[in-house]
């Protein structure tokens, strides 16, 4: 893991009404992305949202057939755009740079889902790029409980509420293991909805 540092108004909205989500407009992700690749060309890294169940039988090898690429994320099938940038392998070149670049200034001036302008650029991007094998890496809308091969998963929410959000990504993360020993990380309102609609108590 590498850290990357930025100032408090990156994690922000600039002034305006967004245009597809509550988190439009909000530079973070790509920020931290494109400060990584100019610091680290020639390398490839693994970038991960921080709602994501890696389960234990996850292995770094597990990415190796995909860095052919210079760009891998997850898919989205259940969305208007196939894409899903919560889970990326990227390649550091000057490729990859200029086409996030190209993102985080549309995600500024424009106020879009960081999502969403990575799906439209995507058609001007001159390096490869390919998607991980949904069976292995996938959403939570595209769980099967029939299928246990999966070895990431990502929490998706319908939620605006943070409290509410963050409620509906701990309920979808205990599909996939016991999170009992985890819930006195959680704040008490998420707590007490846990524990009044989720069933689900601290032994």
């Amino acid at each position: 893991m590498q850290p990357v540092f930025a100032e408090q108004h990156l994690f922000q909205r600039r002034t305006g009404t967004p245009t597809t989500h509550f988190l439009s407009g909000i530079p973070i992700k790509i920020y931290v992305i494109v400060q990584y690749i100019q610091k680290h060309l020639g390398k490839t890294f693994f970038f991960t949202d921080v709602d994501l169940v890696v389960l234990p039988e996850f292995s770094l090898k597990d990415l190796q057939i995909y860095e052919r690429n210079d760009i891998t994320c997850m898919n989205e099938i259940h969305a208007k755009q196939p894409y899903n940038i919560g889970c990326m392998l990227i390649r550091c070149t000057d490729e990859t740079l200029a086409f996030f670049q190209r993102v985080l200034q549309r995600i500024q001036q424009e106020k879009l889902l960081d999502q969403d302008a990575f799906a439209q650029e995507l058609s001007s991007f001159s390096g490869s790029f390919g998607c991980f094998h949904p069976s292995q890496f996938l959403q939570s809308n595209m769980l099967d409980e029939n299928d246990s091969s999966y070895k990431i998963i990502q929490c998706l929410s319908s939620q605006d509420d943070p409290t509410r959000l963050l409620v509906e990504k701990v309920l979808t993360m205990a599909t996939a293991y016991d999170i009992t020993p985890l819930l006195h990380h959680l704040p008490q309102d998420v707590q007490d909805i846990l524990d009044t609609e989720g069933g689900m108590r601290q032994t």
